[in-house]
């Protein structure tokens, strides 16, 4: 049987169709694709996305979320790496490993102390992206600022990060690998220079070299191109063990004509390779270390299905993709399973011609190492999934079903949390273009033995969320299910929105979801929701919030009120938020649009006075934080919301009158705010009716 041909066994199928049917039911809507943003860097959104659609499919897992995040371990910092470093939750700074400084830093600070401005230009693998970090921390350093790294991917995230700086800041972004946002930055340029003089912050920007020449015409005299370290410095500064135990492969043709041209990644690669390498090593064997390391994966993995293996060969290696890290006994096994799947009816299994573990995974011996299960080339793994889905058509089903059967563990499977499989499933729905992919593997995953399996659910759609191909169609389905009648489907939305990746690229997406969990019937998940609005109160401005909570307010239950009082009260101290409102009251002083106003022209008629007075008490506590003016101001805002309004006249007098009264637990100043209220409400015209 050849595996080209692969058509899945009857009984196979039945058996992962049984398991698997409610899980991967088949929407009805097609895969969502990526709208280009052409939103200004102003621009923000409250509402959440438009599709709403019910869940399909059987009952999962309600319990297999023990804490309600996601779990910091290798496989979910694996899936993160595909958006960038794993984000440090407790701190946004700018976090350089050891790295050398590169060439014209004179020059560099001086662009950055003249125009705010720094960019950087070069092409892939020339270590830019590192090299902006260092420039940028350099910078922070000289200057005694605070240095972030911004992780926008489109023109209206860029927006929305930078409101949310509230202090003069360091920044650094690559959009280096992301050609419809540099393009966006070229046709935005005065306004990116107006944002950084109005927020006193400095950029670092890592640009592709072909924009070079446009960026030099927007941007005069700050665009460098990326000069070239000495390679032999970089060599020599990650080179970890003594120059004579290496000694033959330095003085080598082959070592010396590499090194030469290199840029710094490939530099600190040989190093790496080295320093990894068994003592005694020859030239040639760093050679075909190197290479390993270096080869096109899509190349090297088409040589081994289409040349050098076997039907048995390529299932063991579909396998080793799927189960990395995994036993080699996991992996043989599963090898066999794909075979079976896709033997004929007619094709009888002859077991004792049948190889041993050992010998199945010798088969692949050369691309993958048998001790530890991993894939000499790092980049393989990730690529032999990719390339079976582009090159194999006829493969797709029966591998997916083979995929599936893998997901709920099988016996012969202990998953740990080293497994890459999250993150393939990830990159293959990208590919495949069809978000409906990935969320059926992960329903399937909540239905799995393993707890272990069902556990990267989040994590998983965190992937698929910040995915510029599958994001939007699986930001949608977070908002499916936040309002889904099933638990597990709750606390997967819930782990995935409240976590800081999706936190910084969706601020408003993500309290949208996270308000409708917090209305959730299942305790636990709206506790947890309360306590993730809280926790994402410092994305936003104080008039951001205010939007949101008016929106909330619309068409509410009785309960809403007190639920925005009580989280009011919990936020009115919190630095992150205060900090905001010192750096730019105006912001929420101009009235833009009445918002203030009319947030509290809709608490004035919808909440009881206990909830009103808990919220002015805290409208009071941050107004104290500002001078006399701009506190006056505030007031003045929430008395606005009297006009024309007897009901609102009679709830603003009495949170007044008893929160200026001693024993009332506010500060000297809260309390004089109160008594400035209570005196200046009576000044309000209301026509007699």
């Amino acid at each position: 049987m050849n595996i080209r041909g692969m058509e899945v066994g009857p009984e196979a199928k039945a058996q992962i169709d049984a398991a698997a049917a409610a899980a991967t039911a088949v929407d009805a809507d097609a895969p969502q694709k990526v709208a280009a943003s052409k939103t200004e860097l102003h621009t923000g959104e409250v509402s959440g996305d438009g599709a709403i659609g019910g869940m399909t499919g059987g009952e999962v897992n309600q319990t297999f979320i023990d804490s309600i995040r996601i779990e910091r371990n290798e496989a979910a910092d694996h899936i993160r790496g595909l958006f960038g470093p794993a984000s440090d939750q407790e701190s946004p700074e700018v976090a350089v490993e050891d790295v050398l400084p590169v060439p014209g830093t004179e020059a560099h600070f001086k662009s950055l102390d003249e125009t705010r401005l720094l960019i950087l230009a070069s092409t892939r693998r020339t270590g830019l992206t590192t090299a902006a970090r260092q420039r940028c921390r350099a910078y922070a350093d000289r200057e005694s600022l605070p240095a972030k790294r911004l992780l926008s991917t489109s023109l209206d995230e860029l927006g929305k990060e930078l409101r949310g700086i509230g202090t003069a800041t360091v920044l650094v972004l690559d959009a280096s690998q992301n050609p419809e946002l540099q393009q966006a930055l070229l046709e935005r340029a005065d306004q990116l220079r107006d944002r950084l003089k109005n927020q006193s912050c400095h950029l670092v920007l890592a640009v592709e070299i072909e924009f070079r020449r446009s960026f030099k015409d927007q941007f005069p005299g700050t665009v460098f191109d990326l000069e070239r370290l000495q390679p032999d410095l970089v060599f020599a500064h990650y080179l970890k063990r003594p120059e004579d135990q290496v000694a033959s492969i330095l003085a080598s043709e082959y070592f010396r004509d590499t090194l030469g041209p290199a840029w710094p990644p490939l530099a600190r690669l040989m190093a790496e390779v080295l320093n990894e390498a068994p003592d005694g090593i020859a030239p040639e064997q760093f050679r075909e270390r190197l290479g390993a390391r270096l080869g096109n994966p899509s190349e090297s993995i088409r040589n081994l299905l289409e040349r050098s293996l076997d039907k048995r060969g390529r299932a063991v290696l579909i396998a080793a993709a799927a189960l990395e890290q995994m036993t080699p006994e996991a992996i043989a096994l599963a090898a066999d399973e794909l075979l079976e799947a896709t033997r004929p009816p007619d094709d009888r299994r002859e077991l004792l011609d049948e190889p041993g573990i050992a010998q199945k995974l010798e088969l692949i011996r050369e691309d993958f190492n048998l001790v530890g299960s991993t894939f000499k080339n790092p980049d393989i793994g990730d690529e032999v999934l990719l390339h079976v889905w582009r090159q194999y058509p006829s493969w797709r089903e029966p591998v997916m079903n083979w995929l599936d059967g893998l997901l709920l563990a099988p016996d012969y499977v202990e998953w740990t949390d080293r497994t890459r499989l999250p993150r393939r499933l990830v990159l293959l729905a990208s590919a495949a273009e069809d978000d409906r992919m990935l969320k059926n593997r992960v329903k399937l995953m909540l239905q799995s033995r393993s707890p272990v399996m069902s556990s990267f659910a989040p994590a998983i759609m965190l992937g698929g969320a910040i995915d510029p191909v599958i994001g939007p169609g699986i930001r949608n389905r977070l908002y499916e299910w936040s309002r889904s009648a099933q638990a597990a489907l709750q606390r997967t939305a819930l782990a995935t929105c409240s976590d800081e990746d999706y936190l910084v690229r969706f601020p408003s997406e993500a309290l949208f979801r996270l308000h409708l969990l917090s209305e959730s019937k299942f305790g636990d998940v709206a506790d947890a929701a309360f306590e993730a609005i809280i926790d994402s109160t410092g994305h936003f401005h104080l008039t951001e919030l205010l939007l949101h909570f008016r929106y909330w307010l619309i068409g509410s239950s009785g309960d809403e009120p007190a639920r925005i009082a009580k989280i009011l009260d919990q936020i009115c101290d919190r630095p992150d938020l205060v900090d905001r409102l010192e750096q730019d009251p105006m912001h929420l002083l101009r009235n833009f649009l009445s918002i203030p106003a009319g947030f509290w022209k809709s608490m004035s008629q919808l909440a009881d006075a206990a909830s009103f007075r808990l919220a002015v008490r805290a409208w009071l506590i941050l107004a104290a934080k500002l001078d006399a003016q701009h506190a006056e101001g505030m007031v003045d805002l929430l008395i606005a919301a009297g006009a024309d309004d007897h009901r609102a006249i009679g709830q603003i007098v009495q949170a007044a009158r008893s929160l200026s009264l001693e024993g009332t637990d506010l500060s000297d100043r809260a309390r004089k705010l109160a008594l400035f209220m209570y005196n200046r409400v009576f000044e309000i015209e209301v026509p007699l009716q």
